[in-house]
């Protein structure tokens, strides 16, 4: 508004505390625990109760609060789990969206008792995780029953035997802030922590999330269409490469998104677009690959709506 009535270009500054008042921040959260395990370290039962402070606004609260939820348990298994999450209406500034959403709040809550319940059956932290750890066909606390690819233990094994690192930093670049020496050595203390979480990608608590897509073949080029938004996730690098590892040629292009020659893509949040979009591209170059690059008579367009 204020460039329509100047005419000119506006830019609105905030200093570092108006950015917190201005704009949403991450959920602040207080959480209780009760871990209970039998004394080889198998958990028998998870109690959990969350409170999350949504701020004056419910903005993305109530999703926030669904995720902290539903992660609330972490990446183990466990057959009794009592989970109580809320979000309340405070006078703080409002809160939203963050990289996370309401899983960076539970996994401080889950990978703190876990040390706590290490320490008091005389437990390696490691050998307690990998104990609990969840495998595929294992059911989370929602019931879904995982039928993919879960390597918590295999991540967990990797992340154990990395070497630990040194405790002085002769390297600058490699001190926090890097080569914008944000971070005097005198004023580093270096510490190591062992947590594991995990996240889910798009949308969450089932929501049948979807993408559309278009391929399109003319003069042995493909065209790939999709209303996906490039952000700076790098999506227009990975659709291209993408139809090129499916065809196997170089001649693939990414049209500028558009949704008047496509259907929606769906918002580009929620780690979606790379897996909804991405999947939705290789499907629909698949059928270009029985296409003669040389004698096609006309242009030939494919095109679907796919969920997940």
């Amino acid at each position: 508004m204020l460039a329509l009535q100047t005419g000119r270009p506006v830019k609105m500054l905030y200093s570092r505390e108006e950015s917190f008042f201005g704009h949403v921040h991450r959920h602040p959260g207080r959480l209780w625990y009760r871990h209970h395990a039998d004394r080889s370290g198998n958990l028998v039962k998870v109690e959990t109760r969350i409170v999350l402070d949504g701020g004056a606004y419910i903005s993305s609260s109530y999703h926030v609060t669904g995720n902290a939820a539903c992660f609330a348990l972490g990446p183990y298994r466990c057959d009794n789990v009592f989970i109580d999450t809320y979000s309340v209406r405070t006078n703080n500034p409002p809160c939203g969206a963050m990289r996370g959403f309401g899983v960076v709040q539970s996994c401080y809550g889950h990978e703190s008792q876990m040390d706590k319940l290490a320490a008091a059956l005389d437990l390696d932290p490691v050998e307690l995780r990998l104990r609990n750890a969840l495998a595929p066909n294992d059911t989370l606390p929602t019931g879904q029953r995982i039928t993919g690819t879960l390597p918590v233990a295999e991540v967990i094994r990797a992340t154990a035997a990395t070497p630990l690192p040194l405790d002085e930093v002769v390297d600058p670049i490699a001190r926090p802030g890097g080569a914008g020496r944000t971070a005097d050595p005198d004023r580093v203390r270096r510490g190591v922590g062992f947590a594991v979480n995990f996240k889910n990608l798009m949308y969450a608590e089932g929501f049948d999330d979807f993408s559309t897509a278009t391929a399109r073949v003319e003069d042995g080029i493909v065209t790939i269409t999709c209303a996906c938004a490039e952000v700076g996730q790098g999506f227009v690098t990975l659709a291209e490469q993408i139809a090129r590892s499916v065809l196997g040629i170089d001649d693939v292009v990414l049209a500028p998104a558009a949704t008047a020659t496509v259907g929606s893509a769906g918002s580009t949040s929620a780690s979606r677009q790379t897996w909804m979009s991405g999947v939705r591209s290789r499907l629909r170059a698949s059928p270009c690959a029985i296409v003669s690059w040389n004698t096609s008579p006309a242009p030939t367009t494919w095109a679907s709506k796919a969920s997940r």
